[in-house]
């Protein structure tokens, strides 16, 4: 029963992701923060992480990979504080630490 759950869970993420780069395309100057996460174990970790990076102002979207312990930031407006980002994810007990510098321009896959 933990193997359907997982593989919902998982097939949400992937979906959710889908859904973030259709409504991504065509939008100009976005940009990107990468982020290496520590502390992840399960799909759940990755729904806090993902809450934790939205909750900051100036953040568009927030995609959190398990399998990489990464994350990515987007945003084009308001660049959002590194350190903000960072605090906001040790509030929600896991470790952050940049991995790019903010203002890297977002690839278009």
């Amino acid at each position: 029963m933990k193997a359907k759950g997982y593989l919902l869970a998982g097939a949400a993420v992937v979906l959710a992701v889908a859904f973030l780069l259709v409504c991504s395309e065509g939008k100009s100057e976005e940009t990107v923060i990468d982020f290496k996460i520590k502390g992840m174990t399960c799909n759940h970790c990755v729904e806090n992480v993902t809450k934790a990076l939205q909750s900051v102002e100036g953040v568009d979207t927030a995609i959190v990979y398990f399998e990489e312990d990464s994350a990515v930031v987007r945003y084009k407006d308001q660049k959002p504080s590194e350190e903000a980002l960072v605090k906001a994810v040790e509030k929600a007990g896991y470790g952050a630490e940049v991995m790019s510098e903010a203002g890297a321009p977002a690839e278009n896959d």
